[in-house]
């Protein structure tokens, strides 16, 4: 997105506080802009061809297992570099992703791509059934747990906030 003299009006309960007009190009989220995220697009050059650093939604990692989640509007929201992450990083990498539509803490479907199932389908859900289906995917990191050691990457951490490693 860019935007080119949009013009800003501040409100603060009910009466015009402010109105000026922004040249902000390159932003993808005037909403996370204001709140002060990392402008992503300045690592554009990093990368060969069309290729951009995108965000996580949200993420979580239990035994050896990641999950990351993207919260989208619709499904028509998504498109195809993302779902060709998920399909690669649940193919090569072992990480689970989780597309969630529908509006703000109002779950409609979910699309889950696991290192088992690249070809999901969508599944209509509500708030509940995303709660069972991550608390499943939760209870799956224990049943198949992929590390030795409680503690052994613990270790490792201590050395970055100045306890012997």
């Amino acid at each position: 997105m860019v935007l080119d003299n949009a013009v800003v009006t501040v409100t603060v309960d009910g009466e015009q506080k402010e109105k000026f007009s922004v040249n902000l190009p390159g932003i993808r989220s005037l909403k996370g802009f204001l709140k002060g995220e990392w402008n992503l697009a300045a690592f554009d050059s990093c990368f060969p061809g069309r290729n951009r650093v995108g965000d996580v939604d949200g993420s979580i990692e239990l035994n050896g297992h990641t999950l990351h989640i993207e919260f989208k509007d619709s499904k028509w929201s998504m498109n195809q570099g993302q779902v060709l992450k998920a399909i690669r990083q649940a193919k090569y990498s072992g990480i689970a992703t989780i597309f969630v539509f529908g509006k703000t803490n109002v779950p409609r479907e979910y699309l889950l791509f696991t290192p088992d199932n690249l070809q999901p389908d969508f599944v209509e859900c509500e708030l509940e059934g995303l709660q069972t289906v991550l608390t499943d995917w939760a209870r799956n990191t224990t049943t198949h747990c992929l590390i030795e050691s409680k503690t052994d990457e613990w270790k490792l951490v201590d050395k970055y906030f100045g306890r012997a490693a």
